[in-house]
């Protein structure tokens, strides 16, 4: 859809008046719109009661929310004293619309996905060999980046 555009809306405002104020034979909308210089289908519908279509930005690609998000992240990035360039904005709003793509295109994997229950959680954390790994691991992790039990 085009953008609206004023001045020709003017200009078919003054067409159709010229058509109401005239007398028997009443011009044809096609010799108005020429004269008009509008489009006949335009000042048809506008003749017929159709209103001019202004929708707004059609082609925004981020919702208000996400487009707050992006705001809100910027003055994040102020606040903490890292000026955020063109490029960080770009990326945040192109992160955004990234999942709102991969989202929609594995709708079904998204769907499909159930967490562990709590109650099954718990019976793991139960078991005696989970624990126990759980300390192994926590102990290799001290020893391979030389963390003291002290400072733990």
């Amino acid at each position: 859809m085009p953008p609206f555009n004023h001045a020709q809306e003017l200009r078919i405002t003054k067409a159709l008046q010229e058509y109401y104020d005239a007398l028997e034979p009443k011009p044809t909308l096609a010799k108005l719109a020429r004269k008009h210089l509008v489009k006949y289908d335009t000042l048809y519908n506008r003749f017929n009661r159709r209103k001019a279509q202004n929708r707004g930005g059609q082609n925004t690609r981020l919702t208000k929310k996400e487009d707050e998000g992006v705001k809100k992240y910027m003055w994040f990035l102020v606040r903490i004293g890292a000026l955020p360039s063109k490029k960080d904005i770009v990326a945040a709003a192109n992160s955004i619309l990234e999942g709102r793509r991969y989202l929609k295109k594995n709708k079904a994997l998204f769907e499909s996905l159930r967490g562990k229950t709590l109650q099954v959680k718990r019976k793991a954390t139960h078991q005696k060999e989970e624990i126990q790994r759980h300390f192994d691991d926590f102990k290799a992790i001290l020893d391979e980046f030389g963390i003291l039990q002290k400072d733990v």
